[in-house]
């Protein structure tokens, strides 16, 4: 029994501390949880494709609330997470990118779908193939959507902070409703400087970046923040960093973007990116920067599902060999992609004091890098090492080289190697 809880409390120490008891609630309400997925058809030529998941009021008079929506480049499939009660789910030619349905926009909507408890409706089809006047989609539908896209943000708000990154891997239904997940801009967007996307791991926060946020050339980068509930499943971190991704597309029409990603952030944009790969015929994410990324998983996972008294569900994600982890690497990323590998190790040991070295060096990881470099730091101090900021600033300076076809070449200057070339 006391190695059990030996064993047990090393789990959860090394992933993000023990909080079992806020955790029991958070997934009682997550086991009760329903699905409403399906696919869009579409005839003829059209697009985007706005996918709406409305919730119908009790009363008639209350309003109707868009709770999310999906941005499809083409017909496909689509998928919500749902609580009980009444919806419906509109899918529509949105050309004009309002999110309503305009004059002379297709559309389609289903009947009212009523979802009880682990309610699993999956077989949902949506053709559009004509004109069709759907009501719902009015002024009376009012946005209560769980996420956000481009909102403006500073580091000091209290989203981006240490108590934040922990309540988003204990809570992560708390989190939804206090902090609102997505993805912020730390200023107004500019869209003659490419969006860096940094993305924080399992217990992370956006403050962890903010050395190199601090060493971006901003002349021809923009800081964008990436926050999640990161306790729930990885998979689902993955879906709403693709929803994200795709909904700035349409939004601003962004066509190149660089993502640096830390710890379990790394295996999020990486699943991510496959389901990107899926939709795009072009990727917008043009280069890839991870840093101590548990690629092969965690043991202290493993040990946490079978041993702990309640499991943060991103914990099943993330154990070796297994499922989710064994299936990372099986849609290879674009071999032009640059895509740097940066491993965190200390002198003597077999890891960084939270992943070991061999998960973030496994083969698959470095046979898809087209650099890989060591930096010698703990889990998190390798995020504010200064030889970390000039590998992160070596790749960004690639990624921007990656420009998408007909985009021309933009110099990218190193100020800090100009500054040591004039001081000679």
């Amino acid at each position: 029994m006391v190695r059990w809880m030996r064993l047990a409390l090393a789990a959860c120490l090394l992933l993000v501390g023990c909080r079992f008891h806020a955790l029991d609630g958070e997934v009682a309400q997550l086991r009760a949880l329903g699905r409403i997925s399906g696919e869009v058809h579409v005839e003829g030529a059209g697009g985007p494709i706005t996918v709406a998941l409305l919730q119908l009021p009790l009363r008639p008079w209350d309003p109707v609330r868009l709770l999310d929506t999906a941005v499809l480049e083409r017909p496909g499939p689509f998928r919500f997470v749902v609580g009980r009660g009444r919806y419906r789910v509109v899918a529509f030619e949105d050309a004009n990118r309002d999110d309503r349905v305009s004059d002379g926009e297709r559309s389609e909507a289903t009947g009212i779908l009523q979802i009880g408890q682990r309610d699993f409706r999956d077989d949902v089809e949506l053709r559009i193939v004509g004109v069709t006047a759907v009501p719902v989609m009015n002024d009376r539908v009012v946005d209560d959507r769980r996420y956000v896209v481009g909102a403006l943000g500073r580091l000091d708000e209290t989203r981006f902070s240490p108590r934040t990154g922990e309540e988003s891997a204990w809570r992560p239904l708390d989190m939804i409703a206090r902090h609102r997940p997505g993805l912020y801009h730390l200023e107004r967007y500019d869209p003659t400087r490419i969006p860096v996307i940094f993305v924080h791991g399992l217990g992370g926060y956006g403050r962890q970046f903010e050395s190199l946020i601090e060493g971006l050339d901003r002349e021809r980068f923009q800081p964008w923040l990436f926050i999640y509930p990161s306790g729930l499943r990885v998979q689902r971190s993955a879906e709403l960093l693709h929803a994200v991704i795709r909904q700035t597309r349409v939004d601003l029409g962004t066509e190149h973007l660089c993502v640096v990603a830390h710890s379990v952030g790394g295996v999020v944009t990486r699943r991510a990116m496959t389901l990107h790969q899926a939709e795009y015929d072009e990727p917008l994410i043009r280069g890839l920067t991870t840093v101590a990324t548990p690629f092969g998983g965690l043991g202290s996972a493993a040990v946490g599902v079978r041993m702990a008294p309640e499991v943060v569900p991103a914990w099943y994600d993330l154990v070796p060999n297994e499922g989710f982890i064994r299936a990372l690497f099986d849609e290879p990323l674009p071999s032009r992609m640059p895509n740097t590998l940066l491993f965190s190790y200390r002198e003597g040991a077999a890891s960084d004091g939270v992943v070991p070295i061999h998960s973030q060096l496994r083969e698959a990881a470095q046979a898809e890098a087209t650099t890989v470099r060591g930096v010698e730091a703990s889990h998190t101090e390798v995020l504010d090492a200064p030889v970390t900021r000039r590998f992160v600033r070596s790749s960004l300076a690639r990624c921007a080289e990656n420009r998408p076809p007909g985009r021309p070449v933009v110099p990218v200057v190193d100020h800090e190697s100009a500054r040591l070339s004039s001081a000679r």
